[in-house]
């Protein structure tokens, strides 16, 4: 009698159904730690930006009014594709395919997550302060539940008003 090698249809479902488990956990860890990389390099970006616009002031008693005059430049960013602002409070935007950075009226800055069309989150220092944020702070913010500062850097939830304020993340 010739015994025949080959894999039952049960032991092939039961690996199919193994690799899927595994995929279902690393996938959203994978996507996780790629949006923490991308979003650090984004932080990077604007504390640079925040301090050249402080050696700005200290020089110049006022606030840059565009990026080309802070002694800083970024590669991969460029003028324009910020399109998506329009009514914000910008004076000046620069953008590369994932992220934009804009200067506001009165030095402060901020930065977004772009999502096709919509803007998701990012990070921001305010030159004056308010209730909430103080001056020189960063502080992150997410549109709707992104879980942008909650989730992947672990914020403290500090306000909401449209938006939701986070402090005190652990980049």
């Amino acid at each position: 009698m010739k015994s025949k090698k080959g894999f039952t249809l049960l032991e092939l479902l039961v690996v199919i159904l193994i690799i899927g488990i595994l995929a279902g956990i690393a996938i959203p860890q994978y996507r996780k730690a790629k949006e923490k990389a991308e979003a650090s390099q984004l932080l990077i970006s604007i504390k640079a930006l925040y301090d050249a616009q402080q050696r700005y002031y200290l020089v110049n008693e006022k606030y840059a009014t565009n990026f080309d005059e802070l002694d800083v430049n970024f590669s991969g960013y460029q003028r324009g594709g910020c399109e998506i602002l329009s009514g914000f409070n910008k004076i000046d935007c620069i953008s590369n395919n994932k992220n934009l950075i804009y200067a506001s009226k009165g030095g402060g800055l901020s930065s977004l997550r772009k999502t096709g069309k919509y803007l998701r989150s990012g990070f921001g220092f305010t030159t004056q302060g308010n209730e909430y944020i103080d001056a020189g702070k960063l502080f992150c913010y997410e549109h709707g539940k992104s879980g942008f500062c909650s989730e992947v850097f672990n914020c403290n939830f500090l306000h909401n008003s449209g938006s939701n304020y986070y402090y005190s993340c652990k980049f």
